[in-house]
């Protein structure tokens, strides 16, 4: 596999759909998402080192005396000669003198060509003194390294006094480090190479212990060659300035050194000087054991020192960075001829880390080569040829990719990170390093924390000139990733022009997720950064945008719509860019995606509109934007009016979006829309300006439109549109100033009865302040009462529920109360204007911390579940017979507290029951253990009730999501109910049937199928609800209001829709409708019943292609009818006064349930099999009226839920003792 193949993989498994809901279902987690920031209060660590610094002078001060030595030093014979790989005895002593110097500063200027340097040979106090004063003043503010080689002077004292010479070099003068410290000031860096260089950093630690509080101490740095008692090396193997030439010289140093040390036996020192190529070009032999060494010395810092040690050493200062590079170097080599050099501050010992192995295994190669090609008569280094490359980069690479592959969560950094960080530099391995650091950035914020700790900023921002074509898609890749992280970093982005490069790549026929990731980029670096929205604007980025909007990927859509809220929010220039265009202007075309298909991609456009027309000052109306014309305001005014389709939204993070862009409105006409409200409802109530209003049997508020301004209007089925929400969008000539405010108080008041905190709670403050503004009383409107709230449990008589083979007792574990502070109408201190748009901040979050996940695990964790069960299922029927299935023991009795259960449902894969009373109240109980593993319920001030009860996903890591639909058409949505260690949350609600608001104590049914909900009931509807994309996608008309539905089934085909509807009716009738049709009309009605219908079932039976459907009426007939083909199958008559009835999924049992206090157990041939009459025990009481049965999907028990307030479970006789 390709590096470019292998990224795309790794980014679609980074843009995975798990990452996309926004409030919605996963349809392969099953799981329910809500966007992160929520809980994100998480900042940026800081990575950059605050103050870059540059060594701009350096001073030599070399004591030799060529041809003296020190009096305290006795050399041995042959001792070390060389001082800068220069003999000094070979030449004059003053022309030694000037060559050493001379080669010294050479060696520095490798290392920093730019600096200003002095040397000061042999010199007096006078010469130091001049020396410290004038690199001073050159240098200013930067840094100053002062080197003193003290090789001909005597050893420091224990004062912390270094020696140099009179004029007449007759006499050695003392010199104190107090001196020296205040003539060259801070910042400065001190290399000492002389014996007992310890007394001089001992002196120099109490100097700085006293200026502890000043910046003095932490911008001086010291470097010794030895500790206190020690002297230099005197060995001829290595050069008299062995610390020296390890600081200046390092590879050469090195290689010597293990010439010397080699396992082998010593080789030859000449052929470090025939290695062929130069230091500073990595494609030749000795450039590359160059650049393997400046990787190995960086990774040991990296791995040993704390970050901001790092960064003050390896990071703030080039010429600092690589001699104390060089220094790690000089520990292992002094370490090994006696000496300790010292450093301030200290670092920690590093000659014995396992990576100087590496070293010497590529040191090995490379005098292995030579000295063959040596042997072989070549005998100057132009004619030894270069060797092939070493393979140091490519293993620590892979060493990294396995690394990766282990995916341990608590693994620290890898150790190979600054390997990869020196790769880059390469156009071999290059690709490759860019898509590991992709990989290892996809762990998480404290993986990007890290790989631009290391210093991989510099690098990436260069590689935005490259023009190599695999480099884009992993350049956009770790850029979004750095942006998510730190935005921070858009001033380098526009001084080097970087943004152009993500531009070109959003207009290339890449993949779309990597498309998506450029205008992510894009989105991160305009939003906020004026300097940004100026640039992009001027290269026609919201053209782009639009042209993408067309996409099929919902990915791109998203970050095309963000991309431009982001670069005209507030910015009026690019704002009027958004107008232009006519019908396919930007605005027009974000207007026209708050229709999308999915929820991610409504919020977006819905926040692009809010930040669109969130400009702070007056833009509609009578209060127009000075620079705006009439065109423009109708256009906003229109684009405002079409906005409020998001109230019909089944998203709760696109409902908020409305009131946010509501707020704006409130915010900025928060005057005339107290005056409106005033006219409008001076007493409660009112009508105006071609708008009616009526006030419901719920106290709620209704608006109905009129044609004529003088005529009334009544609700009728007739009138309202055929997805039941009230048409706000009106046409821009038509709408009025009266019109708009109404409509726009009409849908904040709409919006305050939300049942999500989060939408009615600034909805409801807005009301209050507009209450408050026109002086109404407060109880002028009711209050929003859908919302929903959590009530304290009312522990239930636990000694009435019993298990009938065991006599122990349940216990109760209570959901956590909600704050009645929290409530939208007992707390409206809101303040609406401080409302805001976070779309961006959810997406932004969403990117730098969904990469986290590795859905792989996961899903094949799930798989093997859904394997288990299958088997288990399989297993469970297969010990089964299907000649009889009595029901008659009762396997446990669950009591309400003389409350009236109402549904009943199993869990298909645990051993839970849930219930729901005539209180509301849901209980989830472990009928095994006979606990509850939760009690609560919600209730809503205006009369409703629950009357729909589903189990969406039970094999997700949630164990399943309970919906709750109640007569007044909300649907709420419960997670983590069946979890006995936290708490249940409601994560979704929305308004499923609108017009079942306007009929109290109405009927409403509902059924899951998959990521579906159908419902209907006393409406002439039946909607189904795509929960995954939080949209009603079908409405289908069936009739009138007369004749609503009573029973729902949905058949799911082939697992990613529900096309067949399956509905009983008032009337008797039983239908069928194909959603896949264009029309909605019935495919098949048939009269079943004379009665209403009060059950309805279908069967997929294996072995026939039509499906079975089962349907029952109160008379007690049981219909089985085909009604694809529209062909009654059978019939026949049970009991009378059936109250409800089912039919197990994969058995063939039938139950009902009768009002008169029995239950009935049938096969699917109408033979009775038993009856259920009384309680089990010697003194049985008889059962209650029986108000539904609910058969366990694949296990041979029934549960009863009965008026008596008991909920009853049977089972045969085999199944409870097996």
């Amino acid at each position: 596999m390709t590096a470019p193949q292998a990224l795309d993989i790794s980014l679609e498994d980074s843009f995975s759909k798990k990452q996309l809901v926004c409030g919605c279902y996963d349809p392969y987690t099953g799981s329910l998402y809500t966007n992160g920031s929520e809980n994100f209060t998480e900042l940026a660590l800081p990575w950059k080192s605050k103050d870059k610094m540059r060594t701009a002078a350096v001073g030599l001060v070399v004591c030799l005396n060529v041809g003296v030595d020190p009096p305290d030093v006795a050399k041995p014979s042959p001792c070390a000669r060389l001082e800068c790989w220069v003999d000094p005895f070979l030449l004059a002593s003053n022309k030694a003198l000037e060559s050493i110097g001379k080669r010294l500063q050479e060696q520095y200027e490798r290392w920093q060509p730019r600096a200003r340097y002095k040397q000061c040979l042999d010199p007096t106090v006078e010469d130091v003194k001049k020396l410290c004063h004038n690199l001073r003043r050159q240098a200013k503010d930067e840094r100053v390294l002062f080197h003193f080689n003290g090789h001909g002077v005597p050893k420091p004292t224990v004062n912390g006094e270094v020696w140099v010479f009179n004029k007449n070099f007759t006499q050695y003068v003392p010199l104190s480090v107090w001196d020296l410290n205040s003539w060259l000031g801070s910042p400065a860096v001190y290399v000492l190479d002389c014996s007992a260089a310890g007394h001089i950093v001992s002196a120099f630690q109490k100097i700085l212990d006293q200026r502890r509080s000043s910046s003095t101490s932490a911008s001086t740095i010291i470097l010794a060659a030895c500790g206190a008692g020690e002297i230099l090396p005197q060995s001829p193997t290595f050069p008299a300035d062995l610390f020296t030439s390890c600081l200046t010289t390092p590879v050469k140093t090195a290689l010597r050194w293990f010439c010397a040390r080699h396992p082998l036996g010593p080789m030859p020192p000449e052929l470090v000087d025939l290695v062929p190529g130069k230091l500073n070009d990595r494609k030749t032999t000795l450039g590359e054991i160059n650049w393997v060494f400046t990787a190995i010395t960086d990774t040991i810092a990296w791995s040993v020192l704390p970050t901001p040690m790092f960064h003050q050493l390896f990071r703030q200062d080039l010429l600092v960075a690589s001699i104390f590079r060089n220094f790690l170097l000089a520990d292992r080599v002094m370490r090994s001829a006696g000496c300790t050099p010292l450093s301030y501050p200290a670092l920690p010992a590093t000659h014995r880390h396992p990576l100087w192995k590496s070293w010497d295994h590529a040191a090995d190669l490379i005098l292995s080569h030579v000295q063959r090609a040596v042997a072989r008569g070549f005998k100057t280094k132009e004619e030894i040829p270069p060797m092939s490359p070493l393979s140091f980069f490519s293993e620590h690479l892979t060493a990294l990719e396995v690394w990766l592959q282990s995916m341990n969560p608590k693994a620290q950094s890898p150790p190979q990170l600054p390997i990869v960080l020196q790769v880059l530099l390469s156009q071999v391995h290059r690709a490759r390093a860019l898509k590991l650091l992709c990989q290892y950035m996809d762990r998480g914020p404290e993986a990007i924390h890290q790989a631009l700790s290391v210093g991989i900023f510099p690098y990436v921002l260069k590689l935005l000139h490259s023009q190599s074509a695999d480099l884009p898609a992993m350049l956009v890749c770790i850029w979004a990733k750095i942006l998510a992280y730190d935005v921070n970093v858009r001033n380098e982005i526009t001084r080097e022009s970087g943004y152009r490069y993500f531009i070109q790549f959003s207009r290339t026929n890449a993949p779309a997720h990597q498309r998506s990731l450029a205008l992510a980029v894009l989105s991160m670096f305009a939003n906020g950064f004026r300097d940004a929205q100026s640039l992009l604007l001027q290269d026609n980025v919201l053209a782009l945008c639009c042209e993408r909007l067309q996409e099929d990927d919902p990915i791109t859509r998203r970050w095309a719509l963000i991309c431009m809220s982001c670069i005209w929010s507030g910015f009026h220039l690019a704002r009027q860019a958004a107008l232009q265009g006519g019908p396919r202007s930007a605005l027009n075309q974000v207007q026209a995606r708050l229709s999308d298909t999915h929820p991610e991609v409504r919020l977006a456009a819905a926040s692009a509109l809010v930040l669109f027309m969130n400009r702070g000052t007056p833009v509609l109306l009578t209060d127009p934007d000075p620079t705006s014309d009439e065109g423009t305001l109708a256009a906003e005014m229109s684009h405002v009016q079409a906005a409020l389709c998001m109230l019909s939204d089944g998203s709760k993070f696109v409902r908020r979006e409305l009131v946010v862009l509501l707020s704006t409105i409130f915010s900025l006409y928060r005057t005339r829309m107290a005056e409106m409200a005033h006219a409008l409802w001076p007493n409660g109530e009112a009508s105006s300006g071609g708008v009616m209003f009526i006030r419901e049997a719920d106290g709620d508020w209704l608006q109905l439109w009129s044609a004529d301004a003088s005529a009334a209007s009544t609700p009728d089925s007739s009138s309202q549109p055929l997805e039941g929400q009230h048409d706000f969008a009106r046409d821009v000539d038509s709408v009025n100033e009266a019109e708009f405010f109404s409509t726009v108080l009409c849908a904040i008041f709409r919006l305050s009865k939300d049942p999500c905190l989060e939408v009615a709670r600034p909805a409801t403050a807005m009301l209050r302040s507009i209450q408050h503004d026109a002086g109404m009383p407060m109880n002028a409107w009711p209050r929003a009462s859908n919302s929903p709230t959590i009530q304290p449990q009312q522990t239930p008589n636990q000694s009435r529920i019993k298990r009938l083979w065991s006599g122990s007792s349940p216990s109760l574990k209570p959901m956590q109360a909600v704050d009645e502070s929290k409530v939208p109408w007992s707390d409206a201190k809101d303040d609406p204007s401080s409302l805001c748009s976070t779309c961006f901040s959810d997406a932004a979050f969403k990117l730098k911390y969904s990469f986290m996940r590795n859905p792989n695990p996961e899903t094949a964790a799930r798989q093997r579940f859904k394997k288990d069960f299958a088997e288990l299922e399989t297993q469970r029927l297969a010990n089964t017979t299907a000649s009889a299935f009595p029901l008659q023991e009762q396997l446990v009795a669950l009591d309400l507290d003389h409350c009236t259960p109402r549904h009943v449902l199993f869990h298909p894969a645990k051993p839970f029951v849930v219930t729901v009373d005539n209180t509301n109240k849901v209980c989830v109980w472990d009928y095994t253990q006979d606990s509850s593993l939760h009690t609560s319920f919600f209730s809503c001030n205006h009369p409703c009730t629950v009357s729909g009860l589903e189990l969406l996903h039970p094999l997700s890591e949630h164990s399943g999501h309970l919906v709750i639909s109640s007569s007044d058409g909300y649907v709420r949505i419960w997670s983590d109910a069946m979890n006995d260690e936290i708490d249940a949350k409601q994560r979704a609600a929305f308004h499923g049937a609108p017009e079942l608001s306007a009929q109290p104590n109405s009927c409403m049914v509902t059924h899951a199928c998959g990521s579906t909900l159908t419902l209907s009931g006393d409406t002439p509807f039946i909607r189904v609800w795509d929960l995954e994309r939080e949209r009603n996608v079908t409405t289908i008309m069936h009739g009138s209001a007369k004749h609503g539905t009573t029973a729902l089934h949905v058949l799911n085909e082939n697992s990613s829709s529900s096309p067949l509807v399956f509905a009983g009716c008032n009337d008797g009738s039983v239908r069928l409708f194909d959603t896949r049709a264009s029309c909605s009309r019935a495919h098949s009605i048939m009269q079943l019943h004379h009665e209403s219908v009060i059950s309805l079932s279908v069967r997929q039976d294996p072995m026939v292609f039509d499906p079975t459907v089962y349907s029952s009426a109160s008379d007690g007939r049981i219909a089985v009818a085909d009604l694809r083909n529209s062909e009654l199958l059978q019939t026949f008559t049970t009991m009378s006064h059936v109250s409800s009835m089912a039919v197990h999924t994969s058995l063939p049992l039938i139950a009902c349930g009768s009002s008169r206090q029995n239950v009935s157990v049938y096969n699917t041939q109408g033979s009775l099999l038993n009856t259920i009459k009384h309680h089990d025990g010697f003194l049985g009481q008889r059962i209650g009226g029986v108000g539904q049965v609910r058969f366990h999907p694949t296990e041979a028990l029934l549960a009863v839920a009965g008026t008596d307030g008991i909920v009853s479970l049977f089972a045969s006789a085999s199944s409870i003792f097996a």
